[in-house]
């Protein structure tokens, strides 16, 4: 039978052979929900703040959604289509790639599955330092000497 409501009818006789029945609906949902990432972009690169994401999702009984994360243990459960990976379990997550996958299940139980791959890089600092702070005062620095050269 295809998707969709279906009627089922339930029959009963008792030992005088009277005969009596009950109709009952039931939904069939065969059809696994269908997930597009949005953002972000495989390969992406983001530093220390975890990324933000907008996925679609096609399905018309969803009954939850949720992420997950390679490497950290446990699930994200989300609500909206968009919104920002948790930022404790990003802050945990290795450096390099990270494996990102959304998950959305129908009151079915037919659950869909979609990944993205972005990377996780932290720009190199120096222990102790703020490196942009650094760079400005090496700017100004130069910028200072390099006046003071064409004085002379």
């Amino acid at each position: 039978m295809e998707d969709g409501a279906i009627t089922v009818r339930f029959y009963a006789n008792d030992s005088l052979g009277h005969v009596g029945f009950k109709n009952v609906q039931i939904l069939k949902d065969s059809i696994i929900p269908v997930i597009s990432i949005l953002f972000p972009l495989d390969d992406e690169i983001f530093g220390s703040t975890a990324p933000e994401f907008n996925i679609s999702i096609i399905e018309e009984n969803l009954d939850s959604s949720w992420y997950t994360i390679e490497n950290i243990t446990g699930i994200f459960p989300f609500s909206n289509l968009t919104g920002k990976i948790d930022q404790d379990a990003w802050k945990d997550a290795p450096y390099g790639e990270v494996n990102i996958t959304f998950y959305a299940q129908d009151r079915a139980g037919n659950i869909g599955i979609e990944s993205v791959i972005v990377i996780k890089r932290i720009p190199p600092q120096i222990p102790g330092y703020n490196l942009f702070y650094l760079l400005g005062i090496l700017s100004v620095v130069i910028i200072f000497l390099s006046k003071k050269s064409k004085k002379s």
